[in-house]
């Protein structure tokens, strides 16, 4: 595979790949692929508003700069902020705790052991009609009606 050339780094991959590994974060795999590309497409994205004759700085340090905190910013959209530092005090937010919808967990904080509990009413649960009118669809809507005592609506001729 061809390598990406932009103004002064020959292998713009590689470039984003040190940066990465600077930044000092624990990533998993596919976290660090997924950072990579956002940084390459980034790193693309700058290079077209990047004017060589501006300034004294070549591309590769504007980019360096550019990408490192877009590194920041990537964690925060991915995990959310979770601490601010004020003048007098500091402030630190939580994450969110996701549980699972499938399997029951050593600490019994899964979805599957509130459901096991049976809270719901069995009764309305088993209704008969009910079950037939989610299972039929829009096959046999006048005796839906009919079954929820409604008038069907008159179709047009």
């Amino acid at each position: 595979m061809p390598r990406l050339a932009l103004y002064d780094i020959a292998d713009t991959a590689g470039f984003v790949g040190t940066i990465v590994n600077r930044s000092g974060l624990a990533l998993s795999w596919s976290d660090r692929e997924d950072l990579e590309q956002y940084l390459l497409a980034t790193a693309w994205e700058i290079s077209l508003t990047f004017e060589p004759g501006q300034g004294s700085v070549g591309f590769s340090t504007y980019a360096g700069n550019i990408l490192r905190r877009r590194t920041h910013d990537w964690v925060r959209q991915q995990n959310g902020r979770t601490v601010w530092k004020f003048k007098d005090r500091v402030h630190e937010r939580p994450r969110p705790v996701l549980l699972s919808l499938d399997l029951d967990g050593p600490d019994g904080d899964r979805l599957r052991s509130t459901l096991a509990e049976g809270a719901g009413d069995p009764a309305a649960d088993c209704d008969p009609d009910r079950e037939r009118l989610l299972s039929d669809g829009d096959r046999t809507r006048d005796r839906d009606y009919t079954t929820l005592g409604l008038d069907p609506p008159r179709r047009a001729p």
